[in-house]
């Protein structure tokens, strides 16, 4: 309904908790609520009518979850923690993957609206966080009226719609050990940076062959980001050539299973990140690429 050209909201109570257990309570108490953070996702889906709700439990203002802090190698990151603080932190920002992620995002005011913990609560192939985070081996604290409970965030995406209603809490990971091979790269809409397609990369080398590896897509299943374990596998204890670099960027179109859209193909997202990682490795270990490629 629209009011001289205006678009009226439904009504929606807003509750407001003190504390995070509350905001659990809350949410558990109510049918039809959902968490209020930074906005960016909620309020786009009320304007347009696809989210209806009677109740929004507002926890931008729970301090205790607005937090980034270093021990020893391992960065923690609270739930309300904005992007933009996020990769400006300064043991992250050296980070290529961060780096560029700033680079690609949408737009300024998105990124000092959008929370980590928002990010990884909609897990969708939209969120080029979430690519990143995988390489990095991030685990997950959630909150639910059980208690709390920390899983590896892959193992949180599989098993995300079984937790019932919860609230995440934080995120942590460790500094990669080879900050130079964390590497993240998308292609996107023209001015929108809305995500066709983005890869990220974190290997760690040793004696010249790659000791640990983590590659990661914004689109692996449907609109699910996932590791490509299989391409994980063949890059570990071998030595990256230009060959094996064309044999892996094949190997990852085999075992992505893109969802298409209005946007892109699924066929269009195999190959663009196909083409994102061989641009990545080859960059990475000092390899020209063909004009064209």
């Amino acid at each position: 309904m629209t009011i001289l050209g205006l678009v009226k909201l439904p009504k929606i109570r807003p509750i407001i908790p003190q504390t995070a257990e509350e905001a659990v309570t809350n949410i558990h108490e109510r049918t039809r609520a959902a968490y209020l953070a930074g906005g960016t996702y909620v309020v786009p889906m009320l304007k347009s009518r696809n989210l209806q709700l009677e109740s929004l439990v507002d926890i931008s203002g729970l301090d205790e979850l607005r937090y980034i802090k270093k021990n020893g190698e391992i960065i923690r990151v609270g739930a309300l923690t904005t992007h933009a603080e996020l990769i400006s932190y300064e043991a992250t920002s050296d980070i290529p993957a961060f780096r560029r992620f700033k680079e690609k995002y949408t737009s300024p005011i998105a990124m000092n609206l959008a929370t980590v913990g928002g990010s990884v609560a909609l897990s969708q192939a939209s969120e080029d966080l979430i690519p990143i985070l995988l390489t990095l081996n991030a685990n997950v604290t959630i909150l639910t009226r059980g208690g709390r409970e920390t899983v590896n965030l892959c193992n949180y995406l599989e098993k995300k719609e079984t937790y019932g209603k919860f609230l995440i809490e934080e995120i942590y990971f460790k500094l990669p050990k080879a900050p130079a091979l964390c590497e993240f790269e998308k292609i996107s809409l023209s001015i929108s940076r809305i995500p066709l397609a983005g890869v990220a990369v974190n290997l760690e080398t040793e004696g010249g062959k790659v000791k640990e590896c983590r590659i990661a897509v914004n689109f692996c299943n449907g609109f699910k980001p996932g590791r490509v374990a299989a391409v994980e596998q063949k890059l570990k204890g071998i030595k990256i050539t230009e060959d094996v670099i064309d044999e892996v960027s094949q190997l990852l179109k085999e075992h992505i299973n893109p969802a298409g859209d209005f946007l892109a193909s699924a066929w269009y997202r195999k190959e663009a990140s196909a083409a994102l990682l061989k641009k990545m490795l080859n960059r990475m270990f000092g390899f020209q690429m063909e004009k064209g490629e």
